[in-house]
């Protein structure tokens, strides 16, 4: 029902949802949030119908990866390339936003700038479950440099003073919004 009869997106050689091409996908560059222009596949205003009313959830389980005989296409599904970062759920009310561990440990002391972005999100309550990413100097998603900054590792490596870490928070899933449940 969004398609375009005029437009060929095979010829723009471009992701619909990141802009980015393929050559640059393969090479692991990342999209640009701040310029992010894709779409959601779940309007608000369809969030009532396809959830389950119910309170602000203390915690949550993300949905995690599993086993498949071969790999499927459904136009319900966006796929993007596998971010090499922290999985992280964002828990946001009222502006404050707390950002916890796939295994429920509170991270949010960690990524205290991010958190501060996510709680100035328009929507009262929200819970996205995303990846936590840094970024090197190119741009690419640089998981040494993501435990390094985040004091995670266990050898003690610091970032060098003069490097600034360009942390990033990159929700790929909608589990809550104002009361209705859609995990």
């Amino acid at each position: 029902e969004h398609a375009d009869p005029d437009r060929d997106v095979l010829e723009d050689d471009r992701s619909v949802q990141s802009g980015l091409s393929v050559e640059e996908l393969k090479a692991g560059r990342m999209p640009d949030p701040s310029g992010w222009s894709g779409h959601s596949a779940v309007l608000p205003d369809r969030v009532r119908e396809l959830g389950q009313k119910t309170a602000f959830p203390s915690k949550m389980k993300p949905m995690l990866a599993r086993l498949v005989d071969e790999p499927f296409s459904n136009r319900d599904w966006l796929f993007e390339p596998k971010l090499d970062g922290h999985r992280t759920l964002a828990f946001v009310k009222r502006g404050n936003a707390s950002l916890r561990s796939r295994t429920g440990i509170d991270v949010t002391g960690r990524f205290p700038g991010v958190a501060a972005e996510l709680g100035s999100q328009p929507e009262d309550e929200l819970v996205l479950d995303g990846e936590m990413v840094a970024l090197n100097e190119a741009g690419l998603p640089d998981f040494g440099l993501l435990q390094a900054s985040a004091g995670l590792t266990k050898w003690g490596r610091a970032v060098p003073s003069d490097v600034e870490v360009k942390t990033r928070y990159y929700p790929f899933d909608l589990l809550y919004l104002n009361g209705t449940s859609l995990h």
